[in-house]
């Protein structure tokens, strides 16, 4: 299994200090299986990115329970019945976040997500994991 850190945290210096939450969905699931299908085309492989990886999003457990104490504490005013089990509601939540539902950043609070690659058949992915990470970040500053 190979973990991409996708969240990051950039502070931006203009007039005023702003901060940039760079956030996965399902859609960034989409986006890796694009990848790893168009290297698998140019291969002239007749495997998919789905017959080689299982993809996921893995939240960690304190953007859980962020999003599961706001659906808890206003069920009927997200479209849940009162009456939901903890487990429901739970579900729910990680339904929620991985279509892009981020409770508490409009507090200033992050949200921290991984892109989780779990390798069906011994590939290369854990190398191209490595590749992508050390691509190195620079600041210019005007």
């Amino acid at each position: 299994m190979t973990t991409f850190k996708v969240h990051s945290e950039v502070g931006l210096i203009t007039n005023s200090s702003t901060v940039i939450y760079t956030n996965a969905t399902g859609n960034t699931v989409d986006r890796a299986k694009e990848l790893i299908n168009s290297i698998l085309r140019l291969s002239d492989s007749d495997k998919t990115a789905d017959d080689l990886y299982d993809f996921a999003l893995e939240w960690n457990d304190l953007m859980i329970e962020r999003a599961f104490d706001r659906l808890k504490e206003d069920p009927i005013g997200y479209g849940l019945d009162e009456n939901m089990s903890d487990e429901e509601i739970e579900k729910i939540s990680i339904e929620r976040l991985n279509n892009g539902w981020r409770p508490g950043v409009e507090e200033g609070r992050p949200c921290t997500q991984n892109l989780v690659i779990t390798d069906k058949e011994g590939r290369i992915v854990r190398d191209f994991a490595a590749f992508l990470n050390s691509i190195e970040k620079e600041v210019v500053y005007d």
